[in-house]
């Protein structure tokens, strides 16, 4: 198994890309002489796709040459209205939406989206189910969607209430089993948006959800890969969100326990690391000591 069709690497002779930055620049950022492909011509255009040498099955094409700019955006509107003022030829931009945080200012979901539309551009929408959360969301926020649709699943209110934005045109929904990709095969393979109903209880879900201060961790892991300490930051903050969020206090607990000793929340040495490594830019280590609080060890 190689990365590529023409294995171990690929040029700018074989493939219309950012010449520039070849495969394993990064991690040969120093000693370039290891680069099995040296950095070349960067063309800033598609060309014909018929240019390169197609692969063992015929195909043009299956690396580079593509037309379309994204921005994966974590940070707030204003940032994100000099960007694309200063930038129109960025074709879409993907942002952080659920209903969880769509008015949330610490991730602007709603600020977001609302400046990508005044330029007109396209979303592609992550964390829709806001790193699972909303796959099993409070009881009081179960029982509001359970009553109006007995068969739907939470994933699907929190699907559909991204879908249903005007210029979406990709929700990164994050399925993890077959199970969960029929259920979101069984709601948008003859997708309609949510009516007006439902919008109502989209609403009441929020003003359930606003109320608990949550940890809004999306369960990313970006924060967990270069931990001295490899403490289980998200696993943590899954604990503590049982019982800040849906006052599971047993099942929290129980979930704490799991977590293996040596990686917990008091084991946090306050180097930061995870805070720079945050998208979300989440005071980590204040969290932890929270966590600490919670949970005693």
């Amino acid at each position: 198994m190689t990365p590529f069709n023409t294995e171990t690497s690929i040029s700018p002779e074989e493939s219309n890309y950012y010449g520039h930055y070849p495969y394993e620049i990064e991690d040969n950022y120093f000693s370039q002489e290891n680069l099995s492909t040296k950095p070349g011509e960067y063309r800033q255009t598609t060309v014909a796709v018929d240019s390169f040498s197609p692969n063992a099955w015929g195909l043009y094409n299956m690396h580079g040459n593509v037309s379309e700019w994204v921005w994966d955006y974590y940070a707030g509107p204003q940032l994100l209205d000099r960007l694309l003022t200063e930038h129109p030829e960025v074709d879409f931009v993907q942002l952080q939406i659920n209903y969880a945080d769509w008015n949330d200012p610490n991730v602007s979901s709603r600020a977001n989206y609302e400046v990508a539309r005044k330029h007109g551009k396209s979303i592609t929408v992550m964390e829709p189910v806001k790193g699972g959360k909303l796959a099993n969301p409070p009881a009081a926020v179960k029982k509001l969607f359970q009553e109006y649709a007995p068969d739907m699943s939470p994933a699907s209110w929190a699907i559909r209430f991204v879908a249903s934005l005007d210029g979406i045109i990709t929700v990164l929904s994050g399925m993890s089993s077959v199970e969960q990709m029929e259920d979101n095969l069984s709601y948008m393979k003859n997708f309609q948006p949510l009516n007006e109903e439902e919008q109502k209880i989209i609403r009441q879900a929020q003003k359930i959800l606003g109320s608990p201060a949550e940890i809004p961790c999306t369960a990313c892991h970006y924060c967990t890969d270069g931990c001295p300490k490899q403490i289980q930051i998200p696993d943590i903050f899954a604990a503590a969100n049982l019982q800040i969020g849906n006052r599971q206090a047993t099942q929290a607990k129980e979930r704490y326990a799991s977590i293996s000793e040596g990686h917990r929340a008091t084991d946090c040495i306050g180097c930061k690391q995870c805070e720079r490594a945050c998208p979300q830019h989440l005071k980590i280590t204040d969290y932890l000591k929270q966590c600490s609080e919670i949970f005693g060890a």
